[in-house]
């Protein structure tokens, strides 16, 4: 495919929202690994993970999948015979030049003779010790027996947990580490790093500097933690004392001025204040120079959130091709903020748009670019109000019919973003009516003492997956009533060196997405027309097919090329490459005059960096038909993508002349980018 989703450039607001739910996270007790150990596994309550784990498998429907539950019972001789109040413990010891040391301790509130000889296990008062893999007469050292059986003495609320001495595991193999950053700056540049024009000197800095911050970690942990009630994820990381990261993860405010703002849309976001300027501090000494190859200049992003405590709350709803956002943000006080929107946010939106615009250009040739128009301005209760419209490519859903949708680049997403300053308050709403009602909100707010998290946010799926499938419409997908579920919530706190972050689902929910995906069958899907904001999705309350005979019904008919393609198309939409190469090889393979699947091949080769095979199937195609615009377009960027401009500007010419509307598009703007 020509454009990827996944290289789309998020606008302002939506990287705020992105940002929030990768770092939206109550501090947890401290990681504690014996130094003895590199690695600890931890799995506590088995017989209920297990029993929960099977009720998850018997959601599916369909499913045939042997249960895991039930071999790992059989493993274990059963599970009867195991104490559940202490966790089944694994260590891993990390040796530079030799394998890891790995044993694993099962605590027992009676004996398995039978469990004992199948795993030659040593024995103590109340636990096995193993050697992983179970070697006859395996020698396990006693510093590691100790540590397995300290661990297994302290109670877990985790079902699951993984803990590493990041610190010490980066000690290790500290002198493999050098050696693999030596060569990679021997290392000739490939054609994507010369596009980007990135050496392998500056590859070899920006890993440098990121090695350095993860040093500052002294431990990770992650892991799931499951009941019948409720699913949970959560991550925490403990920094090493004295340095950046500890720094940042301590001075978090423990005020809050927005604690009587309640949003209610799709998706709801608050946070408190934090060093939002050291944050960005460590992500612009590892990435900065990065982002100026690629046109984004950090420092700028700097100049605008210094005005900012970090503090706010808002919402988004996503509807009919149409994104409807709010928030209120903290500004720090004792500054003057009465043209902070006209001369500072703006001016910064603006730059921000055009560098955006620059690097999608070179990028993505035609892709349609973001803009931020200016809108009426208006006064509202006395203070002035700026008007912003905002519009985002958006890209549709696989069929064979999506190569046009993406040469036409009609998807966009759009809002419309009102914003004020009032006092210490920078206030945006889709329409004045709202930006009324938020001013009227605010003059309740008061500074207070707060113990909540860091960082929250709730997120309503059912909602959310309707709004994707309706601006992502597919002609043929039949799929059940999407389920009634509570939001998702996520959840971040840092406190004292330490962040802990935490994502939870209601099981209940949990088995409802899993029978109702289950359900979908994309086999006769076809993509709609190239619009926006209009649903294509044809809906049942019931199955999909209430006989379950899901081929015959869907007419799939795996000896026809057209099917083989159209799984291709599905693939390489959604970013899967390397399997839509197999796809359209069986399409050819069908039927060898197939022209479209030659071309298609040749772009997902392409894609994957083969530009050799891409040009020489895309060529062939242009043999079979020597006057397809799109297919002089396809083969002019595979070779701007391989590095030879002077052909891939020709091959643009000659698509252009053919009528290629992106070639015309891109050959105009990279006129107008060297005037």
């Amino acid at each position: 495919m020509f454009l990827k989703p996944s290289k789309m450039e998020l606008s302002p607001i939506i990287f705020i929202i992105t940002l929030l739910i990768i770092t939206n996270c109550s501090v947890n007790a401290k990681n504690t690994i014996p130094d003895s150990l590199d690695i600890i596994i931890k799995i506590s309550r088995i017989d209920e993970t297990l029993n929960i784990i099977e009720e998850l498998i018997k959601a599916d429907p369909h499913t045939n999948t042997p249960s895991p539950a039930h071999m790992l019972r059989g493993m274990l001789q059963g599970t009867d015979w195991i104490d559940h109040n202490r966790p089944i413990v694994l260590g891993v010891v990390l040796k530079n030049t030799t394998k890891p040391e790995i044993s694993a301790l099962i605590p027992f509130k009676e004996p398995n003779n039978n469990f004992q000889a199948a795993f030659n296990a040593s024995s103590g008062s109340d636990y096995y010790i193993i050697s992983v893999p179970p070697i006859t007469n395996g020698n396990i050292s006693e510093s590691l027996k100790n540590a397995l059986v300290n661990v297994s003495g302290a109670k877990s609320d985790d079902s699951f947990s993984i803990t590493m001495n990041v610190s010490k595991i980066m000690s290790i193999y500290h002198d493999k580490i050098k050696e693999s950053m030596v060569q990679l700056e021997n290392m000739p540049a490939n054609q994507e790093l010369n596009q980007l024009n990135i050496s392998p000197a500056e590859i070899k800095e920006m890993l440098q500097k990121s090695l350095d911050t993860l040093s500052e970690i002294e431990t990770v942990s992650t892991g799931l933690n499951l009941n019948k009630s409720i699913f949970q994820a959560f991550f925490e990381a403990d920094t090493v004392r004295g340095s950046r990261l500890e720094k940042l993860f301590t001075s978090t405010g423990d005020t809050v001025m927005l604690d009587n703002y309640s949003p209610q849309y799709q998706i709801n976001f608050r946070s408190h204040s934090y060093d939002i300027m050291g944050m960005l501090d460590i992500i612009n000494n590892c990435f900065g120079e990065f982002y100026k190859k690629i046109g984004i200049d950090l420092s700028s992003i700097e100049s605008v959130c210094t005005n900012f405590t970090g503090e706010m709350a808002g919402g988004v709803n996503f509807q009919n091709g149409r994104m409807v956002f709010e928030s209120i943000s903290v500004l720090k006080k004792g500054r003057n903020y009465a043209d902070f929107i006209e001369k500072t946010y703006l001016p910064w939106l603006e730059k921000y748009s055009t560098d955006i615009n620059k690097m999608l250009s070179k990028q993505m040739l035609s892709a349609k670019q973001q803009n931020f128009t200016r809108t009426q301005d208006s006064i509202v209760k006395g203070h002035k109000v700026y008007g912003l419209k905002v519009g985002v490519p958006f890209f549709p859903v696989p069929g064979p019919d999506a190569m046009n949708c993406i040469a036409k680049n009609k998807q966009m997403l759009e809002y419309d973003m009102r914003m004020t300053a009032l006092d210490n308050l920078f206030i945006t709403a889709p329409n004045d009516k709202r930006i009324d009602e938020l001013i009227k909100i605010s003059g309740n707010f008061k500074e207070k003492k707060s113990a909540a998290p860091l960082m929250t946010m709730n997120i309503d799926m059912a909602g959310y997956i309707k709004m994707i499938m309706g601006m992502a419409p597919a002609q043929g997908l039949r799929m059940g009533k999407l389920p009634e579920m509570e939001k998702i919530t996520l959840e971040c706190n840092a406190s004292k060196g330490t962040i802990y972050t935490r994502s939870s689902i209601m099981m209940d929910d949990l088995k409802k997405m899993i029978a109702w995906v289950k359900e979908l069958d994309f086999s006769n899907v076809r993509s709609a027309p190239c619009q926006t904001g209009s649903s294509y999705m044809e809906t049942d309350t019931g199955p999909l097919n209430q006989a379950g005979n899901h081929e015959k019904a869907s007419g799939i008919n795996e000896n026809d090329a057209q099917y083989w393609w159209k799984k291709g198309a599905i693939c390489s939409t959604y970013g899967n490459d390397r399997a839509a190469i197999r796809y359209y090889k069986k399409a050819i393979e069908i039927d060898p005059n197939r022209i479209d699947a030659y071309f298609q091949l040749g772009i997902s080769y392409g894609e994957t960096g083969d530009y050799q095979k891409a040009i020489s199937l895309i060529t062939k195609s242009l043999e079979i038909d020597p006057q397809n615009g799109l297919y002089f377009y396809g083969r002019g960027r595979v070779y701007l993508l391989s590095g030879d401009e002077e052909k891939g500007i020709d091959d643009l010419k000659l698509a252009a002349a053919l009528g290629s509307r992106d070639a015309q598009d891109y050959l105009q703007s990279r006129e107008m980018l060297q005037n």
